[in-house]
């Protein structure tokens, strides 16, 4: 939604602009309190033994019985309990409990955090640049990439600002990028027949929730990483307020 009315404004000198981020942001911070909660949710993770799944096991023993009439009764428990013991697994437990929410969750702090961060350096870009006399640059913020917007842009603004490689903050926004395309523009992974083991799936939601914290935190920590650095060229503020988001201890 374009806010043509400004329906939140901040006065900058004599000049303003308008809030039309501020439905990204909110949605941002709506997602924090459920994230955590989902969060304590897997820490607190506590397998169901294989005796609670009787109900299961009775449901599954009818159902091939009646797909498998002539089968023996022993022939059918043993096909039934193949099943419920799989399923019974705590690995498969913490997957069923947890992958589809996390992964949902993965998706929309993706999204939004992207989005976040570009319309932050885009903000913080426009000011400077309009600061500083370089209204010419404005336009190449439509096509520039997002990397080169906090990396070296805001050096037409200040020739002593400096976005380190390798810091946390630059490896969170490389991680957000990156995932951000996997999800705008997915492609099919084509492999040979036959079963390739890969990383346990408890360790990789595990991960996920990991970088989600630094992702739900990357675009207020790099708004105040470079209003710092050009506090002296222009009184730039994009956000007032990151709260319920903790900021990141990798940031």
């Amino acid at each position: 939604m374009t806010l043509t009315n400004c329906l939140s404004m901040t006065l900058l000198t004599n000049y303003c602009y308008t809030y039309e981020y501020k439905y990204i942001d909110l949605s941002l911070k709506a997602l924090w309190e459920p994230f955590l909660d989902l969060e304590a949710e897997i820490n607190t993770f506590v397998p169901r033994p294989l005796t609670d799944y009787e109900e299961e096991r009775r449901k599954k023993i009818k159902y091939y019985r009646d797909l498998n009439p002539s089968h023996t009764d022993e022939m059918i428990t043993e096909l039934a309990d193949q099943d419920i013991t799989f399923v019974a697994l705590e690995r498969v437990q913490f997957i069923d409990q947890f992958e589809n929410r996390v992964m949902t969750h993965h998706i929309m702090v993706v999204l939004l955090s992207q989005a976040l961060c570009e319309a932050a350096i885009n903000t913080i870009l426009t000011i400077g640049f309009t600061a500083t006399n370089n209204n010419n640059c404005i336009g190449l913020l439509k096509t520039a990439k997002i990397q080169d917007k906090w990396n070296i842009f805001p050096k037409i603004i200040s020739s002593s600002y400096e976005f380190q490689k390798g810091t946390g903050l630059d490896e969170t926004l490389t991680y957000l990028i990156n995932k951000r395309n996997e999800i705008s523009h997915p492609k099919i992974d084509m492999q040979d027949q036959g079963i390739k083991l890969g990383k346990d799936t408890r360790i990789i939601i595990k991960e996920e929730i990991r970088w989600m914290k630094r992702l739900f935190s990357l675009p207020y920590d790099l708004s105040e990483y470079v209003e710092l650095q050009l506090r002296d060229i222009a009184s730039i503020k994009v956000f007032n307020d990151r709260s319920p988001i903790l900021r990141a201890k990798e940031h």
